[in-house]
């Protein structure tokens, strides 16, 4: 049986060796206390407040987006991005649960800046004859709609844990 020790705690054998006996304040104020802790560590296990990662792929008529950002905007107005694979796949991670509105921002790599770039292009010796950045094999241009959360109609509710979403755009 659990005593109150003369130091203030509840312990199986007091600590100094001096057992004081526990007044009913003190087994009311631990048994509050050890409510309160069980309670904190089931709303922990169950998940509250865990994070959601999501997978997918974006397609449009059909066809994988090969390029571009996937944007997931949450109804506190922050916003989540991560970037659209060659094969068409995304993958975010660290989102709260809850719901999404979804954008969509394909933009022509060809006619980018890269922050890879470590210096200045040389200038061109002939100012008609400069060269041009081949195409990404398979980009194709998505219309304008689908850049903005409050205009392309795209929505989500994600739960904790692991979600698909594969995002098809019409």
């Amino acid at each position: 049986m659990k005593r109150l020790c003369c130091c203030g705690n509840f312990c199986f054998v007091p600590v100094c060796g001096t057992e004081v006996r526990p007044s009913r304040r003190g087994d009311v104020m631990h048994k509050i206390v050890a409510s309160l802790f069980a309670a904190i560590l089931l709303a922990t296990i169950a998940g509250c407040g865990s994070s959601t990662s999501v997978t997918g792929k974006v397609t449009f008529a059909g066809r994988a987006v090969v390029n571009g950002t996937v944007i997931f905007a949450a109804a506190d107005k922050t916003a989540h991005s991560t970037v659209i694979e060659p094969d068409g796949t995304y993958t975010m991670e660290g989102l709260l649960p809850g719901a999404f509105r979804i954008a969509v921002i394909s933009r022509d790599p060809s006619k980018g800046r890269s922050i890879l770039r470590t210096r200045k292009p040389d200038a061109p010796s002939n100012p008609g004859t400069m060269s041009k950045v081949a195409p990404m094999h398979g980009w194709f241009p998505l219309p304008v709609k689908w850049e903005s959360p409050t205009t392309s109609g795209l929505s989500c509710t994600l739960g904790a844990g692991r979600t698909t979403h594969d995002i098809e755009l019409k």
